[in-house]
This record gives structure tokens, C-alpha cells and sequence, in this order.
């Protein structure tokens, strides 16, 4: 309660202090802008979509794509969103539904080994959207999100499922019942209602993703019907500038000090098979410094203490001389870079010194362990 209570005043303070004058690192952009839809018309699917990434930005969840409790909550039109187990979730489901809109064959109490499938129940414009989720390897199963025809039989409807996991990940392509948005990628979608249109429309939460962007606040992307079969992209939601994590911070000491901490997590000798430990902690660390620079009330718990990430550096430095010398410009890059820090969320937040300096010491602790796993 207490960490909540704090991360809670860290959003009240960077949100209600925030100088539209003031731009971030590396843009032009005011930081109260984000998120921000990008869309070549109004709609109100576009502007319901906009209002639920407000609220999951300003929400607690490291991940924008992860956690649709808040949003759940905000009553913005969600029939279809993740669920995670820590949330209560019964048996192995790993989707909440809204029954009046959507329909599925998967049973709470069925075993992790079979595939499932959630469908709209009433058409929008002539379709209704698929979400097929099938079960891959230890790391979780893999999600299709289709757009058919609204006269699909059942035989076809069901067998989409083992026909896509035959195909290679992809996006945006035709199939003979319609339009597979994405298929056979780990991620799950979301789905809305829009009470002023009756459209069902779907978000990608994680667009782009085959391209590797390396965007690691990644977009938004909204999908409506297009009449009969079709479906087409609306409008993306952003969540920050299209830099690199390291972009994002202030120029100097503290970008400094996250480029010294990527070389130290280094580069593994050995395949790491599918585990990717080092991918994997490098990936978690771009979130944290995304966070870090953007939503510091976001920053996730990490794995390790302070005191299990000093007693790990100190004895990793004695392997070698390289391991030495940067451990000492380690220390002394991260005062500098506390200090950067402080400055920043004084100039960009607007943030009293002793508040700015509080939230800079909590919060570049957080980042700075979350480049380590001992």
C-alpha cells in the first residue's frame, strides 16, 4: 500500500506540474503531449482508444500491454483484454471478456495444452474479429488476431487456429475468410465497444513488432471494419518519441551511466537457446530507462536488492582488468548522473528541487538495478 501510495504521488506530481513549454529529451514534443494519437481523421473509436492509453500511461503497469485492470475500471468500452493469474484469473485463462459482446469455446478448467478461441458475437459492418490463442513453448503461447466475414461457418471459423500456426509470424496480410491483422505473435490483442457507433474495433498493442523497432514504449494500433471482410487501420496511439531508451534520457552523465550498464550486461560467449537470458535482461532494462525517463511512477520491482547488486559488481569487477575499470567509472558516473536526473525532472516536471531529488534517488536506484540478475 505504501509503494502505491508513493508511486501514486510521483503522477500527481509529474502530471499536474508538467509545462506544456517545456520538450523533452530529444524531441520538440511538450511532455504532457503522451500519449498521442495519430489518425488521418477524427472518429470516435480513435477517441475512445486515446482515453484508455491516458489511462494505462498514467496506470502502475511497467508494460503498456500487459495490465487491463485500470482500464477495465475506467468503463472506456473493453470486451476483450489480457488477464494475468496474479489478477485472480480462474484455471488457465489469460483473457477477461465481456459476455455480451464476445463468445469463446475455452473453458477455465481446461489444461494449458489446448488451443482456444474468443469471437465476436454480433458483426460490425459486416465481419467480426477472431482471437485465436494457441499454446508454443515454455514462454507462453502465441495469439492470432483476425478480421472474417460475418457468414464464416463454424468448421472454418475453428479451423483458423491450426491453419495459422502452420504459417510464419506475420501481419497485415489476406487469407480467403478475410484479414489476419497479426498471427502466430506473442502478444494479445484488446477489443472495444464504442457505444455511439456499435463498432467493435480491435488494438494491436505492440504494432510494428516484426519489424523489431526497438521501440520500447511500443505504439498502439487501432483496426476497424471496412465493410464485408475487410478491416483497416485507423489511427495509432504513441507513447513517446521513436528513439532508443538511451535517447530518451538527458544528454551527459546519465546516458552515459545506461550505455556503461548495456556494456556491462555485455554480450553472452554461448547460444542461449530460448531462454535469451541476456536479450531478455537487456530488454527489461530499455523498459526500465523508458520508464525512467517518461512514467518513473511505472518503474517495475526488479530481481535483485541494492545489496545483491553491489555484492554481485564487486565480485564480478575482480574478473578481470576491463571489469575493474568500469565498475570504477560506475561509480563515479552514477552521482553525476543522480544529479542529471534531478535536474531534469526539476526542468521537464517542473518538480521542487527537494522533490525532484527525492524521486531521482528512488528512481534511478530502480533503473539501475534492473540492468542485473545475480
Amino acid at each position: 500500500m505504501k509503494a502505491k501510495t508513493a508511486k501514486s504521488l510521483v503522477l500527481i506530481a509529474f502530471l499536474t506540474l508538467l509545462s506544456p513549454g517545456v520538450a523533452l529529451a530529444d524531441t520538440k514534443r511538450p511532455a504532457s503531449a503522451w500519449p498521442l494519437l495519430i489518425a488521418k481523421t477524427k472518429s470516435a473509436e480513435c477517441a475512445q482508444i486515446l482515453k484508455a492509453a491516458k489511462i494505462a500511461f498514467n496506470s502502475t503497469a511497467s508494460e503498456l500491454d500487459l495490465d487491463s485492470d485500470p482500464i477495465r475500471k475506467g468503463n472506456v468500452g473493453l470486451v476483450l483484454a489480457p488477464i494475468g493469474r496474479e489478477e485472480g484469473a480462474q484455471g488457465n485463462q489469460t483473457f477477461w471478456f465481456d459476455e455480451k459482446y464476445i463468445d469463446s469455446n475455452k473453458d477455465v478448467t481446461e489444461s494449458e495444452s489446448k488451443a482456444s478461441q474468443y469471437w465476436q458475437k454480433s458483426p460490425s459492418n459486416g465481419g467480426i474479429f477472431v482471437v485465436d490463442q494457441k499454446p508454443m513453448n515454455w514462454q507462453g503461447d502465441w495469439y492470432d488476431l483476425c478480421f472474417v466475414d460475418a457468414d464464416i461457418t463454424k468448421d472454418k471459423r475453428d479451423g483458423l487456429n491450426d491453419r495459422l500456426q502452420k504459417e510464419s509470424q506475420s501481419e497485415m496480410k489476406a487469407i480467403p475468410e478475410g484479414m489476419v491483422i497479426y498471427s502466430n505473435l506473442w502478444h494479445r490483442p484488446w477489443l472495444y465497444h464504442n457505444s455511439k457507433s456499435d463498432l467493435i474495433v480491435a488494438v494491436n498493442p505492440r504494432a510494428d513488432w516484426l519489424n523489431d523497432s526497438g521501440n520500447y514504449l511500443p505504439d498502439w494500433a487501432i483496426y476497424a471494419p471496412a465493410g464485408g471482410s475487410k478491416v483497416k487501420q485507423i489511427g495509432i496511439i504513441r507513447f513517446g518519441p521513436r528513439v532508443s531508451a538511451f535517447k530518451l534520457l538527458p544528454d551527459g552523465p546519465l546516458r552515459e551511466l545506461a550505455k556503461l550498464l548495456d556494456k556491462i550486461i555485455g554480450i553472452p560467449k554461448e547460444d542461449e537457446g530460448t531462454f535469451r537470458a541476456t536479450p531478455r535482461l537487456r530488454g527489461e532494462a530499455a523498459i526500465a530507462w523508458a520508464n525512467l525517463a517518461l512514467r518513473p511512477w511505472a518503474l517495475a520491482e526488479p530481481a535483485n536488492t541494492k545489496v545483491e547488486v553491489e555484492a554481485g559488481l564487486k565480485t564480478w569487477a575482480k574478473g578481470s582488468p576491463i571489469y575493474k575499470q568500469q565498475y570504477a567509472q560506475l561509480k563515479s558516473l552514477y552521482p553525476q548522473a543522480e544529479k542529471s536526473l534531478a535536474n531534469y525532472y526539476q526542468t521537464n516536471g517542473r518538480m521542487a528541487p527537494a522533490a525532484a531529488a527525492r524521486l531521482a534517488k528512488s528512481s534511478l536506484e530502480t533503473a539501475y538495478r534492473s540492468n542485473f540478475k545475480f
